[in-house]
């Protein structure tokens, strides 16, 4: 599993840098419990009970660097919901799920080069779904979950890519749980068996197969999208569902719960999530679809934020208007001289540059679309997302 995008970037000055900005929507019908990858600059997205309560096996693709989403093959297998998805080896995953005749045990494989799906080994056990998987090399750690009846287990298995089989390895400690959320290698609240939120973490260790307890969440949670240290979302009871954001701390083992930006799509459970693996120096994850009780959503989110600022600083930068048509502004610390200012498109290429540049930019005659500020000095280096409109 790749590093933490921004492994300490979660200080309380530099919160308020964060922001979301909503992107073009999901293609297909407004749906929750889907299932999602991230590969190259590509977020892929698919299953999952859409709004007309039909179980889904289409699936679509958010290409980063053009900033569109496209369709891909469709599973060749029954619709599903509460799949768990991940990548190993530049290929996709999808594991599990919930079909009309029940939970699956399917492991199915797709590759991106060939827009085709493959099956792999089944996992050697009963079927299930809801389930938290995290990634470590070639193995895929499938945690918890729901099994037939509606009944919820702790148990782990470990899937090796390059052997193609499936290990039992220790289960998670507490109650048995379903709809739990996976942040690297932690395992955090869930659902328990009479579907009360759980706010416990536990920390697994591959290299000695053990668990070990860390701080529980700010609150139970269960339903809620985890992306690289961030917990979006989820619901603390049927009729409970919250838009707040939290962030943990590896190092110190603290949660975050009050400076992060709500979701500004409302409360919002079973929706999917993922990191940014295209523009490694930009804060950005993507967020949408879901549900809040009422309705189900087909919306799509990015949440940017500054990266590179040293964690001591205790002014921020930030650049407004934005979205900008014409100028901006970039504020940062008084004590700080930029040297150099670049513009970057949603591909990574610098478009404009300006040396020594004032407080106030001109911004070039350029297509609107979302751009990056990558601002350089002598004691900072940060990047800043610039939404650019006619």
């Amino acid at each position: 599993m790749r590093s933490l995008l921004i492994p300490a970037l979660f200080c309380g000055a530099q919160l308020a840098a964060q922001q979301w900005t909503q992107l073009e929507d999901f293609p297909g019908t407004a749906r929750d419990d889907a299932a999602s990858f991230t590969m190259y600059d590509r977020v892929f997205v698919g299953t999952g009970l859409d709004e007309g309560f039909q179980l889904t096996n289409d699936w679509y693709v958010f290409i980063l660097s053009e900033w569109r989403w496209d369709t891909i093959t469709p599973l060749p297998a029954s619709g599903r919901q509460y799949a768990s998805a991940f990548a190993l080896n530049e290929q996709g995953y999808l594991f599990g799920g919930l079909d009309a005749s029940g939970p699956l045990n399917e492991l199915w494989c797709y590759d991106p080069l060939t827009d085709a799906w493959s099956q792999r080994a089944p996992l050697p056990a009963p079927g299930r779904y809801a389930c938290a998987v995290f990634t470590l090399n070639d193995k895929a750690y499938v945690c918890t979950g729901m099994l037939e009846g509606g009944t919820p287990t702790n148990e782990v298995w470990m899937y090796d890519r390059i052997t193609d089989t499936w290990t039992a390895r220790t289960a998670v400690p507490g109650p048995a749980r379903h709809r739990a959320m996976a942040l690297d290698h932690l395992i955090v609240g869930g659902a328990d068996a009479s579907g009360n939120a759980l706010a416990d973490a536990h920390a697994y260790s591959t290299s000695t197969d053990t668990w070990t307890v860390r701080s529980d969440l700010p609150g139970p949670r269960y339903g809620g999208e985890a992306v690289d240290n961030l917990l979006i979302g989820g619901a603390s009871s049927a009729s409970a569902l919250h838009a707040d954001v939290w962030s943990h701390d590896n190092s110190t083992d603290l949660w975050n719960s009050v400076t992060l930006p709500a979701f500004p799509g409302g409360p919002r459970r079973s929706a999917v999530s993922a990191p940014n693996l295209y523009l490694m120096d930009a804060g950005m994850i993507f967020f949408g679809t879901g549900s809040d009780n009422q309705q189900r959503y087909r919306d799509w989110w990015m949440l940017t934020f500054p990266v590179g600022v040293s964690e001591d600083r205790q002014e921020m930068m930030r650049v407004f208007p934005n979205p900008a048509s014409d100028q901006v502004t970039i504020e940062r610390p008084k004590d700080d001289v930029l040297d150099r200012i670049v513009l970057l498109d949603g591909r990574g290429t610098p478009v404009h540059a300006w040396s020594r540049p004032p407080g106030t930019l001109e911004l070039p005659n350029l297509a609107p679309g979302h751009y990056l500020l990558r601002c350089e000095g002598h004691s900072l280096r940060s990047t800043l997302p610039l939404v650019i409109i006619p």
